[in-house]
């Protein structure tokens, strides 16, 4: 695609991400949806309808082509992954950071990108998503975990008992073995796929809007830590897919890369934040991080999509 086309492409699709995320920030201002009730929302979406993502991006007819890009995309996902970890660790003294800043430039909303790949792509590609999640569903429980809790541990119950990489697992032997579900079960698990992109959204502008903006000025860092986790992240990641010339080991490698590039420009998880809440850190310094790049990585996505396939 030229990089015009992308660009228009990914502002379309996160042009309806906005709205729906401006509904969730309306319906807390009304008091419609409280924060808690969102969480009931979010547990939906960890435990069934991600699930069902990615679960369903793996019905499809296995080919080669299809096994190479998998591949890559798993492969880059954890280059970017470790590359970014051993860099913001280099970086924790000179900048001073904080764990929970670390955290926050480090872990990124991975899943929202799913809704955009659908739209701007096609389901068929989804499944080249998975590679984010993946590398950061086990980061999150180990690394992440670890440096939040202080003391250094694998949670290996929440990694082999994670509902999304039991679903890739799955995906992956239906895949392999060329197995095609009922049409009533694989209708179902794609309607159920298809609440994503809106209910994470929703729960997203809940987020934006219970943070208090006035509150935030107190945080003299946010604009750096923002800065890293919005800008320096991402063109770290483009440096890394172009200097190595990835795109050239799998069929369709510009577009692959190109999803595993736009997981790294989205905004800094919410898991985190859930983290630092569980382990006793800053969790609103945290939530604020997380809406402030929620905002921006509207502006993120397009952006860095189209940077892509100019370079």
């Amino acid at each position: 695609m030229k990089e015009m086309e992308i660009f228009g492409l990914l502002t379309a699709e996160v042009g309806k991400l906005f709205l729906m995320m401006l509904l969730g920030f309306l319906m807390y201002r009304r008091h419609v949806l409280s924060v808690e009730e969102s969480k009931v929302i979010s547990k939906l979406l960890l435990y069934i309808v991600l699930p069902c993502v990615v679960f369903h991006s793996f019905c499809v007819e296995f080919t080669m082509d299809k096994a190479r890009g998998l591949v890559l995309a798993y492969a880059a996902a954890a280059v970017i992954s470790l590359s970014l970890v051993g860099l913001v660790t280099l970086l924790m003294k000179p900048l001073r950071l904080t764990t929970v800043e670390e955290m926050n430039i480090l872990y990124f909303n991975t899943g929202i990108v799913v809704p955009i790949v659908i739209s701007a792509f096609g389901r068929e590609y989804v499944m080249y998503a998975t590679g984010m999640i993946f590398v950061h569903t086990i980061l999150v429980w180990t690394h992440c975990s670890s440096r939040l809790s202080g003391h250094p541990h694998v949670n290996w119950k929440k990694v082999l008992c994670n509902p999304n990489l039991l679903c890739m697992a799955v995906g992956f032997v239906l895949l392999l073995a060329n197995i095609q579900l009922p049409v009533v079960l694989s209708g179902t698990i794609e309607a159920v796929a298809g609440l994503f992109g809106p209910l994470s959204m929703i729960v997203t502008g809940v987020l934006v809007g219970s943070v208090s903006w006035k509150k935030m000025r107190s945080y003299r860092r946010l604009p750096l830590i923002v800065l890293l986790r919005m800008v320096a992240a991402p063109l770290f990641a483009i440096f890394l897919l172009k200097v190595t010339h990835a795109e050239l080991l799998a069929p369709d490698g510009t577009n692959i890369l190109l999803i595993v590039l736009l997981a790294v420009a989205t905004n800094a998880g919410s898991t985190v934040t859930q983290m630092v809440q569980l382990y006793g850190g800053d969790a609103e310094y945290s939530s604020i991080i997380c809406a402030v790049t929620s905002v921006l990585s509207i502006v993120a996505l397009p952006v860095f999509g189209a940077l892509f396939e100019i370079l």
